[in-house]
């Protein structure tokens, strides 16, 4: 059988190999984290304007959903409780020993103010206060809310300030002036205060200067003598929100103004008032005239009176000053004036004594300035010394003043 030979020396045909094409160039992990960022930043600016935007269509106001104040302290452990704690008998107390500062913006001064402070043993702003009283001193309990306590610190509160100046006009420093006043007080709890904490200090005159938050409640219907249901307690065993913690200038930003409101809604201790005073809008349809629940911060005001009187102490009461103010402050104010007299209570007549729309005086509607808690401390000492609610004459004066 014959063998087909193949001729080598013909050309064969050949399919020509494919050249594998080269791999792309991959772009380094650098510039894949840039460009993610980049873009989300793109997309956090484009956020930001559309916000912003609908805020200032809308005619919304962004600090709605800011924190009132912010704290500053060189402790961190500061931010993992509260500037205030639970009570037995209030819905809230000021923390005993609690210092720090807190900074709060004051939009029609465009500034934000600082606020430092040192509670003593009491949850009072100030130094500690001596009990049994040292002979021939006479003491003097300020009640009230946040415009009493006001301050930049706890040498520049008005009842701070009163006590220098008493000091000084009678010529000794056996006078002392306790600071009971309260962010967010109301006058059932100084009516508390007083009893279960104010009498054990021998107290020769006790001072109130309610008025700004009690107002609120006086409109509605359905408040009672114990101010439910608008008053609840306080949930001290909440972390402190996400707004006290993050730096200031993200704060600036609409967007996570608005993120971190919600996050901070949903379980952390996010506004005193709102939390203490929640059911505003719940009872909106309860609203009245706007002073006709008074009677019930009236008869706390006599019922501290009797409770001074019983106990061998002079009482000071004090209408209540606004900046610009509105006929339910006017109204307030006289019927004020009006049951002082008729219980024949010497009174400081601060709404009149001191000038509206003054920004020299005022930082807000009702919280002063330096020179307006100055102008406070005169307003009373010039009616104590007027009253003679020392009783000028029987104040001891130290032989080493």
């Amino acid at each position: 059988m014959a063998t087909q030979k193949t001729d080598e020396s013909q050309p064969t045909s050949k399919t020509p190999e494919k050249t594998p094409p080269e791999p792309a160039a991959r772009l380094p992990r650098w510039k894949k984290l840039l460009f993610a960022v980049v873009v989300l930043f793109g997309f956090f600016i484009a956020a930001e304007i559309v916000t912003r935007l609908v805020f200032l269509i809308g005619g919304r106001d962004i600090n709605r959903y800011r924190l009132r104040t912010r704290q500053e302290t060189k402790n961190p452990g500061e931010f993992t409780r509260s500037r205030f704690m639970a009570h037995p008998f209030l819905p809230f107390a000021p923390r005993p020993y609690d210092e720090r500062t807190i900074r709060i913006p004051r939009p029609l001064i465009g500034k934000t103010l600082s606020y430092s402070y040192r509670n003593n043993s009491l949850g009072c702003r100030g130094r500690e206060v001596v009990v049994p009283k040292p002979k021939g001193v006479k003491r003097i309990l300020i009640f009230g809310a946040s415009t009493t306590w006001d301050g930049p610190n706890d040498e520049t509160t008005w009842p701070a300030l009163l006590e220098k100046e008493l000091r000084k006009r009678y010529g000794t420093n056996k006078i002392e002036v306790v600071n009971f006043g309260v962010d967010g007080g109301i006058s059932p709890m100084s009516l508390i205060r007083f009893a279960l904490l104010g009498l054990d200090l021998e107290p020769d005159l006790v001072i109130t200067y309610h008025g700004a938050n009690d107002i609120f409640l006086f409109c509605y219907n359905n408040l009672k003598g114990d101010y439910t249901p608008f008053v609840e307690s306080i949930r001290p065993d909440l972390p402190m929100p996400l707004q006290y913690r993050l730096p200031r200038f993200l704060m600036a930003s609409y967007v996570v103004t608005l993120v971190t409101h919600r996050i901070d809604r949903g379980g952390f201790q996010y506004h005193l008032s709102r939390e203490i005073y929640p059911n505003f809008d719940k009872y909106e349809d309860q609203k009245g005239d706007g002073i006709q629940k008074i009677d019930y911060f009236l008869r706390n005001l006599k019922t501290m009176r009797g409770m001074a009187r019983e106990y061998g102490a002079g009482f000071l009461g004090a209408t209540f000053h606004w900046m610009h103010g509105n006929d339910t402050t006017q109204r307030f104010n006289a019927r004020l004036r009006k049951f002082f007299d008729k219980e024949k209570i010497p009174y400081a007549d601060v709404d009149n004594k001191l000038p509206k729309k003054d920004l020299s005086v005022h930082v807000d509607e009702v919280h002063f300035t330096v020179e307006g808690l100055k102008r406070m401390a005169n307003i009373f000492a010039d009616k104590i010394v007027e009253e003679n609610l020392l009783e000028h004459g029987k104040t001891e004066t130290d032989s080493n003043d």
